[in-house]
């Protein structure tokens, strides 16, 4: 925003840069001296003082047009400013949009991979029930439990996920 605030300002300062040249200028001006010979007689060749004294007017009535064309162009740059900064709010909207949409999402997957895993260790606790009654083996009993470690590692996947996408909201919302 700094950015935009700043171009704006240098488009302003052009636009009375603009102004100014199509102004009648009016200046003073003075030039003394002492020298030999006299640059305004040159009749006397011995050392004498001099001074010219003037005023001077200058304005520029046929600019051509060319006051004009700038001035459009700079309306045009203000214009691409202003479409700029409406584009870096629409980009940062959608920025926010996408990451409070991943919060909400991170934040369902984890209520569905809570459940999953209280319905994988009621299994689990079924496999070593059978495990100790002999019915099955000790490497079906692993790889159940391995499915059991698999979801708890999701779970905690998606829940630095989750956070992740709440500090990227926080950051690009400037909070």
């Amino acid at each position: 925003y700094l950015l935009f605030s700043n171009k704006s300002k240098l488009l302003n300062s052009k636009k009375d840069l603009i102004k100014s040249q199509i102004m009648p200028n009016l200046s003073a001006f003075l030039k003394a001296g002492y020298g030999s010979p006299n640059p305004f007689n040159f009749f006397e060749s011995d050392l004498s003082p001099f001074y010219m004294v003037g005023v001077k007017f200058q304005w520029n009535v046929w600019d051509w047009s060319v006051n004009s064309r700038n001035r459009e162009e700079l309306s045009a740059n203000s214009e691409l400013i202003k479409l700029e900064k409406e584009l870096f709010d629409k980009n940062i909207d959608n920025q926010l949009t996408k990451e409070l949409c991943d919060w909400q999402k991170y934040r369902r997957q984890i209520g569905e991979d809570q459940k999953m895993i209280e319905i994988q260790k009621e299994v689990v606790q079924q496999f070593d029930t059978q495990l100790k009654n002999g019915t099955v083996t000790t490497v079906e009993y692993i790889n159940e439990l391995n499915s059991l470690k698999q979801l708890e590692l999701n779970l905690e996947i998606h829940k630095i996920q989750m956070v992740n996408s709440k500090y990227n909201y926080l950051l690009k919302s400037g909070n």
